[in-house]
């Protein structure tokens, strides 16, 4: 008999980050060119994440002469215009013509994050939820039998929520974040997964609810909710 392997209540954590800059996230390549040096166009919209000298990882190329582009690489003549860049020393020019998907790339980290978790909490959990549509599709050949109800996913959507005591730790962080009405990047944890296995789900979420209870003789509680911007990025142990 194998026993399974729990996670105990502080190895569950929800961490804001609260300096630094969002760990950095593939994004697709509209094109590759087969040229010398290599181009990467990224569209005007994400040339911004990227400056003249930046390593960047590129993933995906493929065929020949087109793989020299996979890996860690160094920028240069970035085209804001253009919204392109090239890959400094990298030719592709061998490659029967330009790639135009299947191609990533990853921009240069930034300051590195510092994370704080919401202090005071007693009860925390993540809610993945399908938001699914139903169809009723009849019998061809029998329309007196009952119908047979089809389903399919319609949108999906990651929360988290938390109850506790309203801690003084993370009071202005909690308002500051509220009155905002902006997104925060924000962490779950699973901090015994497994190496390769889902450790943090990341990303951009609003705090939609923060409510604070008081009772004579007893500490001010706290009750938060949490929904993420978009599907939250599954970061790896």
């Amino acid at each position: 008999m194998t026993r399974a392997v729990t996670e105990n209540f502080h190895e569950m954590v929800v961490e804001v980050m609260t300096a630094g800059d969002p760990p950095p996230v593939p994004i697709t390549v509209l094109s590759l060119s087969n040229a010398n040096p290599a181009v990467v166009s990224v569209g005007t919209g994400n040339i911004g994440l990227f400056t003249n000298g930046d390593t960047v990882l590129i993933a995906g190329a493929a065929g020949t002469g087109m793989t020299a582009a996979n890996g860690s690489h160094p920028i240069s003549a970035v085209n804001t215009g253009a919204g392109t860049f090239a890959l400094t020393g990298i030719d592709t020019s061998t490659g029967a013509g330009p790639q135009t998907s299947g191609v990533t790339v990853t921009p240069a980290a930034g300051d590195p994050a510092v994370w704080s978790k919401i202090c005071g909490l007693t009860q925390r959990g993540i809610e993945r939820t399908h938001n699914m549509q139903t169809t009723e599709v009849p019998d061809c050949d029998d329309e007196s039998l009952p119908a047979a109800v089809e389903r399919a996913v319609q949108s999906s959507e990651v929360t988290s929520s938390g109850t506790g005591v309203w801690a003084a730790q993370s009071h202005e962080m909690m308002m500051d974040w509220w009155y905002s009405a902006a997104t925060k990047y924000i962490r779950v944890g699973h901090i015994k997964a497994a190496t390769g296995d889902t450790k943090y789900e990341q990303g951009p979420a609003y705090l939609t609810q923060l409510n604070n209870a008081a009772e004579r003789g007893t500490k001010v509680t706290a009750d938060i909710s949490i929904e993420f911007d978009g599907l939250p990025q599954r970061i790896a142990a």
